[in-house]
């Protein structure tokens, strides 16, 4: 469909445009009602196509999970805020106090 179309190329985008095009689009995308969905789509997408956290800056790092986590939350999605939280922590600079206070 037109739509799975849409989330396909948003996702190819994100890889194609490096780290801060993904972190761009996944902050856009947290703040958008139902966007977690596609958020994590991209940013799942840019990690099976290489991208790892070490890439990174740190501020920009603690960013996409500060957009990320949080919107899991929301969308009472737990298992992938906690998948999130283990995948900062073991490939990551870890979860910051600003993040730990914005879930608590």
């Amino acid at each position: 469909s037109a739509k799975s179309t849409q989330h396909s190329d948003g996702a190819a985008k994100a890889q194609l445009h490096g780290p801060a095009r993904l972190l761009a689009d996944v902050v856009q995308l947290c703040h958008r009602p139902a966007g977690f969905a596609r958020a994590l789509k991209a940013y799942r997408a840019a990690r099976q196509g290489g991208l790892t956290l070490g890439e990174l800056a740190v501020g920009d790092c603690q960013q996409l999970f500060a957009a990320l986590v949080p919107a899991a939350i929301q969308a009472g999605r737990t298992e992938d805020a906690l998948q999130l939280l283990r995948e900062l922590r073991a490939e990551g600079p870890g979860a910051s106090a600003g993040l730990l206070t914005s879930i608590a």
